[in-house]
């Protein structure tokens, strides 16, 4: 028989321990799930194919769209990473021509109220920055 021990000490001070889990680790896990939303077509994810982001689409058509892309950001990340509340997504670039997306988005974990940000540069080849 296992028993895990568990820290108990809360601090709400960003880089400290929450139950043992440092806070930096806790919002790299989360920036990744958001990446890998951001990286994946709808539609793609055979088991769920509501997974993953429609910004796709919508890439090659420039700052025509922005708002359009905004919401679909908001909504998809929103709906795939159900522990984060997303409290503001802004393109700070896209390239004219399409080949590239710059994006900041703001978050606040649901359980704990901690704030994040993740930001990244996506391509339609599916990299990222």
């Amino acid at each position: 028989m296992r028993f895990w021990s568990v820290d108990t000490k809360i601090k709400t001070i960003m880089g400290e321990k929450l139950f043992g889990i440092e806070f930096s680790e806790f919002l790299e896990d989360i920036n990744q799930q958001i990446e890998m939303v951001l990286l994946t077509r709808k539609g793609e994810k055979i088991l769920d194919l509501q997974y993953g982001c429609g910004i796709w689409d919508y890439l090659d058509e420039g700052l025509t769209i922005a708002p359009l892309l905004i919401g679909t950001i908001h909504k998809d990340v929103s709906r795939n990473v159900p522990s984060i509340r997303v409290t503001d997504v802004k393109l700070v670039q896209v390239g004219e021509d399409g080949s590239f997306v710059d994006i900041k988005l703001e978050y606040e974990v649901k359980s704990s109220r901690v704030r994040g940000s993740y930001e990244g540069r996506i391509r339609p080849s599916g990299d990222m920055e």
